[in-house]
């Protein structure tokens, strides 16, 4: 996603009807990109500010997940070429990504399903994805399910996007799945 902000940029300035289509890294097995689609109600554009603003049944349909929110916010950052740094002529301050945040009725589900074939998916009043470290962290009461044999409540939750590591604040777990745990 990371990659294709600046694609992403000029078809959301380009849209005139609230959706945005734009290439994703994700490669399917034909080996063409499959592009993620975000939906909204309404978009306000404002790259001399570095900030894109969805309001309205925010959608997100990702090779990896799907999401949905009330309200998304795409925080960008100019980002200086090599050039740039050697003071040579390069192109006029490029935009990435910097950060995700995204309010109320915040649903995502990851379209992996687990080892066991179960659905994975959060609910949180809040969510924000880091790009510099490639975590999300949920709060305003963040729930994660694992199919119906587990959930995992707290008052905040980061997950490490690139690993199986969780960080959990003031934590319950209910679960189904205790087996093998040393007894009996």
């Amino acid at each position: 996603m990371k990659k294709t902000l600046l694609a992403a940029i000029i078809a959301l300035a380009a849209s005139a009807y609230g959706q945005l289509v734009f290439d994703n890294a994700v490669a399917d097995s034909s080996a063409e990109k499959i592009p993620t689609v975000i939906t909204a109600d309404a978009m306000d554009i404002n790259i001399a500010k570095n900030k894109i603003h969805l309001m309205g049944n925010v959608h997100v349909v990702d090779p990896k997940l799907d999401l949905k929110c009330r309200r998304m916010i795409l925080f960008l950052k100019t980002v200086n070429s090599e050039a740039d740094k050697k003071g040579e002529k390069s192109s006029k301050g490029k935009k990435d990504l910097d950060r995700i945040e995204c309010y109320e009725d915040v649903v995502i589900i990851r379209k992996e399903k687990n080892e066991d074939g179960e659905e994975q998916k959060s609910e949180s009043g809040k969510a924000v994805y880091s790009v510099e470290n490639g975590s999300v962290t949920l709060t305003v009461n963040p729930v994660l399910y694992k199919g119906d044999k587990s959930e995992v409540h707290g008052s905040k939750i980061i997950l490490y996007m690139d690993s199986d590591r969780m960080e959990l604040f003031d934590g319950k777990v209910i679960t189904k799945e205790l087996k093998n745990m040393g007894g009996r």
